[in-house]
């Protein structure tokens, strides 16, 4: 298997952030991007305008407001606004609202739909969004004295799916139409869920698995191969993007990828594959999975516009950490340290004080 060159993922753009200090986790400062903007924020908060908002024009990134503090670090972010502890900014205007959800946090941020909850005596909301302005869906108390605020995954659209939330050492499916919990779980012994087009599949001790509706009732259970003595698949994608339960219920179970688009298989001390062939990587690299976590890569993919790139982030996409590029053209992979993926034809990584831009180089 020969070594990976020719990155097709070029540098577009550098953006040097004034920063005293370069940028390492739990550091100084920080970054986060929606594809469009840019906001790059001094986590002290102590000088007049801590954060600074950039806009993307014409492929270069413009440096368009200069915020005063909110007077909380920035938490997550849409199409239209920064979000933060207590309230959210305007991208566009810089206009800030504060006190929106007293003491709830953000735990869920689509460009539709918020959701906030308290940390202790657990209450959640819904808000839609609309140009930036929230409306009160629902509210909903739970049983239970912490939530865990983030990395929640959902199930079906935001009008009608279901959150996957945890509280203390219970999983809750959430309806998002009205806050109601279903098939509340117990999650001690730290299962993995992975979220199909129609549902989820928990896996308990790597081997025993569950399948559930949308709502997280139970509609059978299986049996995988030990992961660590046979081959297991830790992304498979169809041709409409994620897979349904039956589909990874048949791969995990009986190992049958057929019906997958794109399917990567390893195996453990051997070089994975894609669709039956070997998968290229650079000599140092380490962005395929180093253990049979199936949540971790099938959790965390999207797709370039073209179809041709598959980025892995295993993290919550605005989390700095490495990223995986998987031309499934080429059958190679690439790598990105320190970056976010804002959305699927642009990585944004960190060298010191500089933010970098990397797009795909147009096919002739």
């Amino acid at each position: 298997m020969s070594p990976v060159t020719d990155d097709p993922w070029t540098e577009q753009w550098r953006l040097e952030t004034g920063m005293a200090t370069a940028w390492k986790p739990g550091g100084d400062w920080d970054f986060l991007s929606n594809g469009n903007h840019i906001a790059v924020y001094d986590k002290s908060l102590k000088s007049p305008t801590p954060i600074q908002i950039y806009r993307v024009v014409d492929g270069q990134p413009m440096r368009t407001l200069d915020l005063s503090s909110p007077r909380y670090i920035p938490w997550g972010i849409n199409s239209t606004s920064l979000f933060y502890a207590r309230g959210f900014v305007d991208l566009e205007t810089g206009k800030i609202t504060e006190d929106v959800w007293e003491k709830e946090f953000p735990t869920f941020i689509s460009d539709d739909l918020i959701i906030t909850c308290s940390d202790s005596r657990i209450t959640c909301s819904a808000w839609d969004m609309n140009d930036g302005e929230l409306s009160l869906r629902w509210s909903q108390k739970y049983p239970g004295s912490k939530a865990r605020l983030w990395q929640n995954q959902h199930v079906g659209d935001t009008n009608s799916g279901y959150l996957k939330l945890q509280i203390d050492n219970t999983i809750h499916f959430i309806s998002l139409s009205d806050g109601s919990s279903h098939n509340p779980q117990d999650s001690k012994e730290l299962p993995t869920f992975i979220a199909a087009s129609d549902g989820w599949i928990r896996i308990d001790r790597m081997t025993e698995a569950t399948t559930l509706s949308p709502d997280g009732a139970r509609t059978g259970s299986f049996s995988t191969p030990n992961p660590f003595s046979s081959h297991y698949s830790p992304l498979l994608i169809t041709g409409s993007g994620f897979p349904t339960v039956g589909e990874l219920r048949r791969a995990y179970e009986s190992q049958d990828t057929s019906w997958a688009q794109t399917s990567v298989s390893c195996a453990s001390g051997v070089p994975c594959t894609l669709n039956g062939k070997p998968l290229s990587s650079p000599a140092d690299g380490s962005c395929m999975p180093a253990g049979p976590n199936l949540g971790d890569t099938q959790n965390n993919w999207t797709m370039s516009p073209d179809n041709r790139f598959v980025i892995i982030k295993r993290q919550a996409a605005y989390d700095q950490s490495a990223v995986c590029i998987i031309d499934v053209t080429e059958n190679r992979t690439y790598e990105r340290q320190r970056a976010i993926v804002p959305r699927g034809d642009l990585i944004i990584a960190v060298e010191g004080t500089t933010l970098v831009g990397y797009s795909p180089a147009r096919q002739e």
